[in-house]
Formats: structure tokens, C-alpha cells, sequence
């Protein structure tokens, strides 16, 4: 918008009060020849220099462009031209005005010269003396001698250069941003420091589902009143915009839910000058439904991954388990085969020749044992087998304990995974230590097949606490096992696996699980508690995902250590210490 100046009085006249027509004014000034006229006349010029306009005077003589006889200095400064420069041709001042905009100017302002207008007031270019372009606002009035007939006109000129720069600039940005909120895909609405509404996109009719009757009306009762019936907790809505506009200086994001299903995202931002003026609110409404139904999607496929990954992690216990007993079956079958083979060369037949040869001299046995050659040599025969039964027996009693240990041990097995299968989600108080006994026991042959020493270091002094012993078993069995691989692996002859319990300074209970095997390259720890990730040739990268996961279903977590390949590792798993609720 371009300011406008109040109007020149029209006309003006001379000092002494009547109008002068257009030849009568030299003489006049001239005649005026007292000290005090001639002070005057300095006085108004001066005057009229000290303001920052150029103010002039046009008289008409006999060609229709005219003369000026008096411009005020400050031409200079605004054109870049004396007041001499644009006395002394009477069609200078023409020649000044821009090209483009001479002829409607010029024709302007014979309007006022031909009497049929009083006054004029337009904004044009001016041409400056070093070529630029100076916008100036120009002020025309009448000057009619007793006549009533147009003699000329006075004016005054302002240099408006850099307001039309700024407004030109102003509409620049202002249909910029208008494009640019159309084109947002974003619903806006901007209100002022009250909060009535200003402007809204067309994304903003589009996002609200806006009827055509409400956009025509353009009323902010009315669209509130129709956004507040497409709200599933309205008073909430409602609630959250009064409390922003008592609050000027909060920022705020919500997500609203709507009748229809959908999802909006809100977001409200204050707006302040840099005065900080505060100018009033931008709010953004965002359509999230599509988002929301992915995160609902990938919330359930999470749940099933966590129960596939439970049930994955249960399948490596139970396949561990049967290994395990696989090895205890193992060393049975090595004790019925040694059983077997010693009952096989018992001395069963020599016993039987001896029954007899008792039998057919049964009627003279002590003739038989003092006399008879073979009868002699009995008491010696059965002191001999005697003691060799005696062997065998030892034996067969060492390898049938061996074997009750081994079907008990079979036994402890197949009841701790029957145990831990239903025992699912179940939070006992116990000591970490048995837990990760319970692991160890499942590994025991394996341990003994492998050449594996294992070290336990447990801190006593941990009280018993609520813990899932399911899922920390699941996690150590997943150790364990990759713990004997890594020491296969590794090829050392002195493999150890060492398990410790104890406390962080972070307050978290540890169970760690370390072996002094073929260690991991830097590149894999951060990858290896992903899904599918493995670098054993026949390893599948389930146990170790799935043992993260159950450690932040317990609100823990797995973390891994490793100084490279041929250092060996370290598995971290921390739990956050819970006192026993009894």
C-alpha cells in the first residue's frame, strides 16, 4: 500500500493576498523591491530547501509545455539535477519522466492545464542524472487567476523509491508464500495475536474435509464448530488451543483423533517480530492415518516376531537339551557295551565242568578232593575264580553306577526343559547363580566331549530377586553353546569358558559369559545381534537376536566385547536389580 500526502491549498497566493495571472508575476516579484518583501521571499525559500520534497511552481506561457519559475533546491538531491538545470528549458521537467510512463503523465496533466481537473496526484519514474530510476509521488494543483482560467499549478514532489521497493517486494513474498502454502502438503492456518483467522491453505479444507459452505462463509465460528463434530475428545481439542492462546510463547504437537478413523497430526507455533512483537499462531494439521496403520502393522508383527523369536529360542534350548542327552546316551551305551563284554567273559564255563565233575563222584568226595588228581586242584580252582568274579563284579558295579548316574542325569535334563517350556513368563525369587547352574548342567557332557574347562565366578553376596528363568536360560544356553563353538574354533588346547555374576556400577545385575576363543572381527559386533546375521558355515543368527530380544522384554540388555580375532569374547547380560516383593 502507498501511503499518500495531504493535500497542497489551492491555490496559493501571492503575499499580499490576490492572484496573479501568468505575465504579471516577474513583474510583480520585481516590483516588490521593500527590504521586507525581499526577507520573506529568502525566509519561504529557505524554508522550502529545508524540506525533503521537491516543491515547485509551473507557470503556462505561450507554448503549451510550460514554464517553472521556482523549484526548491532539494531537486538536486532527488534528481541529480540544479534548479537552474530545470528552469532554464521549459520541457525539461517532460524529459525527465520515464519513457514508459511520459504519455499517461503527460496526459494527466493536460487534464489540469485544460481546467477540466483541480488537482492530481500519481506516482511515476523519474529518469535520475546518473540513469537510475527514482519513483517519485507527485502532488499537482490549479492556479487560477480572477478569471476562473488555469494559469498554472503548484506541487510537490516526495521520493517514494524505496517504499515502492519495499512494496513491490512485499507482494513479492506475499504471493510466494501464498503459492508456497497452497502447495504445502500440510493443512495451514494462520491467525492474528486474538485468534481469528487470518489465512488457511487449500490443504487445510482438504485435510479437514471442510464442506464448500463453510469455506464460502469464511466465519471461524462456524468451521470450528464443524471441526470440533469431527473429533473423537473435542473438549481435549478445544482445551489445548485456549490454553496455547493463553500461553503465547509455547510450542505444541498432538496427535488428534477423528470420527472417521483417520489420524491428524497438530503442530502450533507462536509467531513473534523481531521487536518481539508477538503477531499471533501457525498451526499445521498433518493427515497421519496411513502412518498409524503401519506402526499398528508393525507393532503386531513385532509381537509375533518376539513370540517366533520365544519359540525359536526355546527350539535351540530343547536342541540343546537333546544334545546333550544325545552325549549322556553316548557314554550309557559305552557302559552297557563294557557291561555286556565282561558278563560275556565271565568263567560261567569252567563253572559248569566243575558242577560236573562234583556230580558223577558226588557218592566219594572226600576220596575224590584227597586222591583224585583233578579233584585235588579243586580248593585252588575256586579261590581263583573266586577272585576273578570278585573282578568282575567291581566292575560291572563301577560301570552300573556310571550308568544310574548317567540315566539320572538324563532324567534332570528332560525334567529342567519340561520346566523351563512351562514355566513361560513365570517371575520366580532366585538366586542368579542356580540359573545359570541350570544352564551349565545342560551342558555338562558337551563340556567333557569339547575338552572345555569351565570357570564359574559367582558373587554370593547378590541377594535372591523376581527374575524370568526362562528367558535367562534361553539367553545362557545361546552363550554357552556359541561360547564351546568359538573355543572349537579357536584351536587353543587349554579351551575355558568362564561365567560370572556380579554388579555394574550402574546398579544392574551382569551374567557374563566369556571363552578364550576365536574372537570376533571389529566389523561384526555391531551387526551381530541382528537378525539372520551368523558367521558359522551351518549358524542360521537366530539364538543370538533372539537372546536380545528376551533381554529388553526383561527390560535388560545384551551388550558384547571383543579385542579382535584370536582374543576371544565376552556376552553381557544386564538386568536391572529388583528386590524380592516378599
Amino acid at each position: 500500500m502507498i501511503a499518500t500526502i495531504a493535500p497542497l491549498p489551492k491555490p496559493i497566493p501571492p503575499c499580499d493576498g490576490s492572484f496573479l495571472p501568468p505575465g504579471e508575476i516577474p513583474a510583480a516579484l520585481t516590483s516588490k523591491a521593500s527590504p521586507e518583501f525581499a526577507d520573506e521571499r529568502r525566509c519561504f525559500r529557505e524554508i522550502l530547501s529545508s524540506v525533503p520534497a521537491v516543491v515547485f511552481e509551473h507557470w503556462m506561457v505561450n507554448d503549451a509545455a510550460g514554464r517553472r519559475s521556482f523549484i526548491s533546491s532539494y531537486v538536486e538531491e532527488l534528481f541529480g539535477f540544479t534548479s537552474e538545470e530545470w528552469l532554464v528549458t521549459p520541457t525539461f521537467w517532460a524529459s525527465r519522466i520515464h519513457p514508459e510512463d511520459r504519455p499517461w503523465v503527460m496526459a494527466d496533466a493536460s487534464e489540469l492545464f485544460a481546467g477540466r481537473r483541480e488537482e492530481s496526484r500519481q506516482v511515476f519514474r523519474w529518469l535520475h542524472k546518473d540513469g537510475r530510476t527514482v519513483w517519485g509521488e507527485t502532488h499537482l494543483v490549479a492556479v487560477r487567476n480572477e478569471a476562473g482560467q488555469t494559469c498554472g499549478v503548484r506541487g510537490v514532489t516526495l521520493d517514494v523509491t524505496e517504499r515502492i521497493g519495499t512494496a513491490e517486494e512485499l507482494r513479492w513474498k506475499s504471493a510466494f508464500l501464498e503459492a508456497q502454502t497452497n502447495a504445502n502438503l500440510d493443512g495451514i492456518l494462520v491467525v492474528n495475536e486474538h485468534g481469528k483467522t487470518l489465512f488457511y491453505n487449500r490443504k487445510m479444507a482438504e485435510v479437514w474435509r471442510l464442506p464448500q459452505e463453510i469455506v464460502d462463509q469464511k466465519e471461524d465460528g462456524a468451521m470450528l464448530r464443524y471441526v470440533l463434530g469431527t473429533i473423537v475428545r473435542p473438549e481435549q481439542f478445544l482445551q489445548r488451543v485456549e490454553y496455547l492462546y493463553a500461553h503465547p510463547n509455547e510450542v505444541s504437537r498432538d496427535e488428534i483423533a477423528l470420527t472417521d478413523g483417520r489420524f491428524l497430526d497438530r503442530y502450533s507455533s507462536p509467531v513473534f517480530g523481531e521487536n518481539g512483537t508477538y503477531y499471533g499462531r501457525i498451526w499445521t494439521f498433518r493427515d497421519i492415518s496411513d502412518r498409524k496403520r503401519a506402526e499398528a502393522e508393525a507393532e503386531d508383527l513385532n509381537r509375533q516376531l518376539v513370540g517366533l523369536s520365544r519359540e525359536a529360542g526355546m527350539a535351540e534350548v530343547a536342541t540343546s537339551v537333546l544334545h546333550n542327552v544325545g552325549n549322556v546316551l553316548n557314554s550309557v551305551n559305552v557302559s552297557i557295551g563294557l557291561a555286556t563284554e565282561k558278563v560275556n567273559h565271565l568263567k560261567i564255563t569252567s563253572l559248569s565242568r566243575l558242577a560236573s565233575m562234583l556230580n558223577e563222584h558226588a557218592a566219594d568226595l572226600p576220596a575224590f578232593f584227597t586222591h583224585h588228581p583233578q579233584g585235588s586242584r579243586i580248593p585252588q580252582f575256586l579261590g581263583q575264580l573266586a577272585e576273578h568274579f570278585a573282578a568282575e563284579q567291581q566292575t560291572l558295579l563301577q560301570e552300573l553306577a556310571s550308568l544310574q548316574s548317567n540315566l539320572e542325569h538324563i532324567n534332570e535334563i528332560v525334567a529342567m526343559q519340561q520346566h523351563y517350556a512351562t514355566a513361560g513368563g513365570v517371575i520366580e525369587v532366585l538366586p542368579l547363580a542356580d540359573v545359570v547352574e541350570d544352564a551349565l548342567r545342560m551342558n555338562t557332557a558337551a563340556f567333557e566331549r569339547h575338552g572345555s574347562r569351565v570357570v564359574r565366578e559367582f558373587d554370593m553376596t547378590l541377594p535372591p530377586m523376581p527374575i524370568d528363568r526362562n528367558k535367562i536360560l534361553l539367553i545362557l544356553v545361546n552363550l554357552i553353546r556359541n561360547a564351546k563353538y568359538a573355543c572349537d574354533e579357536g584351536g587353543r588346547p587349554d579351551k575355558c569358558i568362564t561365567l560370572r555374576t556380579g554388579l555394574a556400577e550402574t546398579g544392574a545385575v551382569t551374567i557374563s559369559v566369556s571363552d578364550n576363543g576365536v574372537g570376533i572381527l571389529p566389523e561384526n559386533l555391531a551387526r551381530i545381534f541382528e537378525h539372520g546375521f551368523t558367521t558359522r558355515k551351518n549358524g542360521h543368527g537366530f539364538g543370538l537376536h533372539s537372546s536380545a530380544l528376551a533381554a529388553q522384554e526383561m527390560n535388560g540388555a545384551l551388550r558384547v566385547h571383543s579385542d579382535g580375532i584370536g582374543t576371544g569374547a565376552t556376552f553381557i547380560l544386564e538386568l536391572p536389580l529388583k528386590a524380592d516383593p516378599s
